[in-house]
């Protein structure tokens, strides 16, 4: 492998670990809100990437576990978003739509499916009143699922362009994330400094 690929895989895998704490710690406290119970299932998948995250920085690159540790993230976040209570009543017929590709899919063509699922549940909620502040992660789950099928289309080519192009669109989904989060640990400390006021 490429000293230099191994490198932004390394910057990628760091700048998830945290973002993917950051929002798991985010959601996680959310849930505790009477009626946000779909909080912690988004909480929790975010948990989940960060551990997959954690995991994949020791092996340098996925495992068997990580894949299905990244699938279930996923998973927990796509049904945080699709049973949360401002999204569309008709959604709730794709619940069992991701549950189907985890049975019949494997590898990163599973994860790029779970994330276009992501994609789509995320932006129906994301244009909704109460939630306009999740358009960022409209950006962010396109590269992610852009990021997957380069990710699959390695093993087609002897050329390491698929897999370094899969890196660099985690890397700008993750600085997505960590953008999205920074901008809303800095705006709660301004609404606590203007209720203070």
């Amino acid at each position: 492998m490429n000293i230099l690929y191994l490198a932004f895989l390394t910057l990628n895998l760091w700048i998830l670990l945290i973002t993917s704490l950051g929002a798991a710690i985010f959601f996680l406290k959310l849930a505790f809100i009477p009626g946000n119970y779909y909080h912690g299932l988004k909480g929790g998948g975010c948990l989940l990437l960060a551990i997959a995250a954690s995991l994949n920085l020791l092996n340098h690159g996925y495992t068997q576990i990580t894949f299905w540790m990244y699938a279930f993230g996923h998973l927990l976040f796509f049904l945080g978003v699709t049973l949360d209570k401002h999204s569309y009543k008709n959604l709730k017929f794709l619940i069992p739509l991701p549950f189907l590709i985890l049975y019949f899919f494997v590898g990163h063509i599973m994860i790029f499916l779970l994330a276009v699922l992501n994609l789509i549940v995320t932006i129906q909620l994301a244009y909704s009143e109460k939630h306009k502040r999740l358009i960022p992660l409209i950006a962010a789950f396109a590269l992610i699922a852009v990021g997957e099928y380069f990710y699959n289309r390695t093993g087609i080519g002897e050329f390491m362009f698929p897999i370094t192009a899969g890196v660099f669109c985690y890397i700008f989904a993750s600085l997505i994330f960590l953008f999205w989060l920074i901008f809303y640990i800095l705006r709660k400390i301004y609404l606590l400094i203007k209720d203070k006021s």
